[in-house]
């Protein structure tokens, strides 16, 4: 890897994890200060096998809208269409519902750890051409 290509990529995983951190701390918000609610579980994912690569997602209704949220295999086993499920949010977020089991910091962790290694490889390749 040259020089520019390692600054580039560096920047860019410092940057990149800035914009699903946002959310993360939004989600963090509604799920520390919101007040719970209750949805219907109206569609599961026709196959909750999924991978490491397949997203799945449930929709729910929640005051007559209908909004989806990314789940884990297990929530499949776990639920049923017509469900209704506690969850929390807060009005200045209404696209964010947050589900009490959930735990955020996986994600922010990931982010946190992307923006180090970039910021690894930003010091590595910047410091190269002051030694060379």
């Amino acid at each position: 890897m040259n020089r520019l290509t390692g600054l580039i990529g560096g920047v860019f995983l410092i940057i990149l994890p800035v914009f699903t951190m946002l959310r993360d701390f939004r989600e963090l918000e509604v799920k520390k200060y919101g007040e719970t609610v209750l949805a219907t579980v109206t569609k599961l994912p026709s196959d909750c096998i999924g991978g490491r690569r397949t997203k799945l997602f449930f929709h729910f209704e929640y005051q007559g809208k209908e909004h989806f949220r990314q789940i884990g295999t297990s929530f499949c086993q776990e639920h049923k269409v017509g469900q209704i499920l506690k969850m929390k949010r807060l009005d200045k977020y209404e696209d964010i519902f947050v589900l009490p089991e959930e735990n955020i910091f996986i994600s922010m962790a990931a982010g946190v750890l992307l923006q180090c290694l970039g910021l690894f490889i930003l010091v590595r390749y910047g410091v190269q051409k002051r030694i060379e």
